[in-house]
C-alpha cells in the first residue's frame, strides 16, 4: 500500500504538468497578442478624451504584447489601422489580424500620451 500512494501522487503530478503544457501551447493561438481587455467606462472615456477603445487589464507573460511593452492600464484605440469600438469589436479585429507579415501596430494611450506600439509575432 505504501508504494501505491507515491505512485498515485506522481501520476497526478505528471497529469497536471502535461495539462498545463497543453494549455500554454494552445493559448498563443487563441490569444495572438496576449492581451485581455474591457470596454471603456464612461469615466475612462472622459479621463482619456476618447469615445472608443478598450482598457488593458492583463498582459500575458511570454506573449507578443508583453515583449512589445504593453502595460495594464493602457487604452487600446487601434489595431493594425482599425479603430477599436469596444471589447467585442476588439476581439473580432484581433482574431482576424493576419500575423503572416510578422508585425502589427497598436495605437494606445498611456498616461494621457498617444503612442504606437510595434508588436512582433514569431
Amino acid at each position: 500500500m505504501k508504494k501505491i500512494i507515491p505512485l498515485i501522487l506522481i501520476t497526478l503530478f505528471i497529469g497536471n504538468f502535461v495539462s498545463a503544457q497543453e494549455t500554454t501551447a494552445k493559448e498563443p493561438k487563441k490569444w495572438k497578442y496576449g492581451l485581455h481587455f474591457d470596454t471603456l467606462t464612461e469615466k475612462q472615456k472622459a479621463f482619456n478624451g476618447v469615445t472608443k477603445g478598450v482598457r488593458i487589464h492583463k498582459v500575458s507573460k511570454d506573449h507578443p504584447a508583453e515583449a512589445a511593452g504593453m502595460l495594464v492600464g493602457d487604452i487600446l484605440t487601434h489595431v493594425s489601422g482599425i479603430e477599436i469600438i469596444d471589447q467585442p469589436h476588439c476581439v473580432e479585429v484581433m482574431k482576424n489580424v493576419d500575423v503572416s507579415s510578422g508585425t502589427s501596430i497598436l495605437k494606445i494611450i498611456r498616461n494621457g500620451v498617444k503612442m504606437d506600439v510595434l508588436v512582433k509575432f514569431e
